[in-house]
C-alpha cells in the first residue's frame, strides 16, 4: 500500500508517517493543557489528527495556535484513566501526546475519541 493511501485502522497509534514516508519517531507522554500552551510558547509545534479511518491529518505548524483555541483546547481529555465521551463536548474529545522526532520539531498528535 501506497503511504499517500494509508489510513489510521486502530488506536493508540505505534507509529506515524507522511503521505511520503514513516517517521522515526516515537511517543514521548500524553499531554494536559498545560503542557501544550507551554508547547506552543516555546516554538514551532504541529498537531496531527488521527481518526479511525481517516487519513493522519497533519496541521500546518504556523497555524498551530489558531488550530489549539479553536479546535483542540474545548475536546482536549485530560484524565486517560476515565474518560467519559457523553459528557465531552460534542461527544468527542483527543487525546493528545508528544511525539519526539529526529528534526526537533514538536510533534502533537490528538487521537481522536467518539
Amino acid at each position: 500500500m501506497k503511504l499517500s493511501e494509508k489510513i489510521v485502522i486502530k488506536l493508540p497509534l505505534d507509529s506515524l508517517w507522511t503521505d511520503s514516508e514513516e517517521l522515526d519517531a516515537e511517543r514521548i507522554q500524553y499531554l494536559g493543557i498545560s503542557q501544550i500552551k507551554e508547547l506552543l510558547r516555546k516554538g514551532p509545534v504541529q498537531f496531527i489528527i488521527a481518526n479511525v479511518g481517516d487519513k493522519l491529518a497533519w496541521q500546518e505548524p504556523e497555524k498551530a495556535y489558531d488550530f489549539y483555541k479553536s479546535n483542540v483546547k474545548n475536546h482536549l481529555i485530560e484524565d486517560r484513566d476515565h474518560i467519559d465521551l457523553d459528557r465531552l463536548k460534542d461527544n468527542f474529545g483527543y487525546l493528545a501526546s508528544k511525539w519526539e522526532i529526529k528534526s526537533g520539531n514538536s510533534l502533537i498528535l490528538l487521537e481522536v475519541l467518539h
